[in-house]
């Protein structure tokens, strides 16, 4: 299986990162121009199911929580160990308040989210970033998974006409032309095959769209791309987890404001009743 080419872009990291000559930028202080690279990063992932995230959520519960010191720690420690370790516990049990917690903070997010469970997506960021930029970057020798993360944060932090597209993959593959070809003669930015986020000139960001037509025909050409949706999936949990964590501090506040105040506490309780509650925990499944 060959490596990616994306037509009029040179290769910057195989498979994810390109580059071509961009307009050249002004800088506004100076009123002089420089010479700048149009720099593109692509990367795909499957979009987790809420099972796969409360699933995730909970195995790291138990290791966390049986952690002995000197243990490797996993990727969602750092965010688990901002609850109590009370809570921790629970969560790792599959307290059942604890996970209907854990689980309306999903429904939240997903929400928030409009990509589908279960369906595959190609992500491409796009920045224009100043020559002189990238080659004090390239004379770093730098790994390149390392280079790839710093890349993108170039086009987040630098980047001039910084966008985002989102399209969702159909049986593995981008969407037919036509259709493509008739969201687009409508100027649509945002449906349920794709998403165009940011500062862009619509008709460029078209072209780079039908361009992909032709590089993503097929399953083994999507392939190339390394997979993205373990780190999807962890990024999720890690959402969910401090979307919670809040809603527990917040609850908390409340609860000790009202005490203080001679309010029922109870009335907070009703609407997290998992706070203060130490004993209702269920013992972890043997599933």
């Amino acid at each position: 299986m060959g490596n990616l080419e994306i037509p009029n872009y040179e290769t910057l990291i195989p498979n994810n990162t390109f580059g071509k000559q961009g307009e050249r930028l002004r800088n506004p202080a100076f009123r002089w121009v420089v010479p700048a690279t149009q720099v593109i990063h692509i990367s795909r992932y499957r979009v987790p199911s809420q099972k796969e995230v409360l699933d995730l959520i909970r195995k790291s519960a138990h290791d966390c929580y049986s952690q002995q010191s000197g243990d490797e720690e996993n990727s969602l420690d750092a965010f688990l160990k901002m609850f109590p370790r009370s809570e921790v516990r629970k969560i790792s049990n599959g307290n059942r308040y604890s996970m209907l917690h854990l689980r309306e903070h999903y429904r939240i997010k997903r929400e928030a989210n409009e990509r589908e469970e279960g369906k595959s997506y190609i992500q491409v960021i796009h920045g224009i970033i100043p020559d002189e930029v990238l080659e004090d970057f390239d004379r770093n020798k730098l790994e390149e998974k390392i280079k790839e993360v710093l890349y993108q944060k170039l086009i987040r932090d630098l980047g001039r006409e910084e966008w985002y597209l989102v399209v969702k993959l159909e049986e593995d593959k981008f969407p037919n032309l036509l259709e493509l070809e008739y969201l687009l003669g409508h100027r649509v930015k945002n449906c349920d095959v794709f998403e165009i986020i940011g500062d862009c000139k619509y008709e460029k960001v078209a072209d780079e769209m039908r361009a992909f037509c032709g590089v993503f025909e097929t399953p083994k050409d999507v392939e190339k791309i390394e997979d993205g949706s373990e780190l999807k999936l962890k990024e999720t949990a890690a959402s969910v987890i401090q979307h919670t964590i809040s809603c527990l501090v917040a609850a908390k506040t409340i609860e000790g404001a009202t005490k203080r105040m001679g309010i029922n506490a109870n009335i907070i309780n009703t609407q997290h009743p998992n706070l203060g509650n130490e004993e209702d925990d269920e013992p972890i499944s043997k599933n």
